[in-house]
């Protein structure tokens, strides 16, 4: 058996290298723009972390704590060290450890996956809420190009060592080992993307949370006889946050002479959320009719918008509820053990 896995943690290792050499100019040169990018999106990811940490330190009045000081001077040094990674790939050090993605790049050539492919819409739909859209597609590819390249290599390193183990008489723990071995190198290949769904879960849940707020004074301001364009910018302009630095980024694009319908488009994409796809198309409307209407449509979204948000909010207190169950009886079953059993040893049973 040990010898029929060697073998095929060679021929695995063979195809790995063929896929590699395979590889061109242009799929390295996409891998070093996409780690690059990638190194982009983790220190804006650590920068929107200390922000918030720091606002929330403000509302509290721990900000001069010797606590909230030592905490940002990690998140700092994690920083610097993602600086000092994206510097280092930008003069094209650490190539081989690019070798799974430029094997991936290879598959995906002689599988002839396209854009089209579900899971890569998905990635790019992902990318496309923290990247521009042609920097989006690129890191898109790269991310499914990774997975693809460390689950070839994972499953070659799993049969090649878990035939040497078994070979050496380790049994079921050279199983073991192997197992463990390809998952690691599997997820290794999964972590890029993961960081990407994370930010973009963070950016929802902001998203979420501040929508309502932004709505509310964009109603206000409107029925006060304001003109939709005026609102938006001034609404913009009183917050902090990744609605508000969406809405000024479109304002921005506005001003520099940006058809609407292009610049409330790259709003929409960025956002990837239902209520702000709502409010940029009556934007646009109000942009082609006039602003008659546009008072009662955003007195709508403001209300939809606040009925949702406390609908999610109860839905994630359901969803801790639940996740505090199992918990909860595992700490009952121990206090039952750490009771019943000094009972038991008394009546030497």
């Amino acid at each position: 058996m040990e010898y029929g896995l060697l073998i095929l943690g060679t021929v695995l290792s063979v195809v790995f290298c063929i896929l590699v050499m395979g590889s061109t100019k242009e799929d390295l040169r996409n891998v070093l723009l996409s780690r690059v990018i990638g190194c982009g999106i983790k220190i804006r990811k650590l920068e929107y972390e200390m922000d918030k940490r720091q606002k929330q330190a403000q509302r509290r009045g721990e900000e001069d704590t010797p606590a909230f000081r030592k905490s940002q001077k990690k998140w700092a040094k994690k920083l610097k060290a993602q600086e000092k990674e994206r510097d280092a790939v930008k003069r094209g050090k650490s190539i081989f450890s690019s070798l799974p993605m430029l094997a991936g790049y290879s598959l995906m050539r002689i599988m002839r996956t396209d854009n089209g492919n579900n899971m890569l819409k998905q990635f790019v739909r992902q990318c496309e809420q923290v990247e521009e859209r042609s920097h989006a597609v690129v890191y898109a590819r790269y991310l499914y190009a990774s997975l693809l390249g460390y689950c070839i290599l994972g499953v070659a390193v799993m049969f090649c060592l878990m035939g040497v183990l078994l070979g050496t008489g380790y049994g079921s723990t050279g199983m073991v080992a192997g197992i463990v071995a390809g998952a690691i190198l599997a997820l290794y290949g999964y972590f890029p993307y993961s960081d990407v769904k994370e930010y973009v879960n963070e950016r929802d849940r902001s998203l979420e949370r501040e929508f309502p707020e932004a709505m509310s004074k964009m109603a206000l301001l409107s029925l006060s006889g304001m003109g939709a364009a005026r609102a938006w910018k001034m609404t913009s302009q009183s917050g902090e946050g990744v609605l508000y630095h969406e809405m000024r980024r479109t304002t921005q694009e506005l001003e520099n002479n940006v058809p609407a319908a292009k610049a409330y488009d790259g709003f929409i994409r960025r956002c990837n959320y239902s209520y702000a796809t709502k409010l940029a198309t009556a934007m646009l409307q109000a942009g082609r009719k006039g602003n008659d209407e546009i008072a009662a449509l955003f007195r709508q979204l403001n209300t939809e918008s606040w009925m949702e948000r406390s609908n999610n909010a109860r839905k994630m207190g359901e969803e801790i509820k639940s996740k505090l169950l199992v918990p909860t009886i595992i700490m009952f079953f121990g206090i039952i053990i750490l009771v019943v059993v000094p009972m038991l040893s008394q009546f030497n049973i």
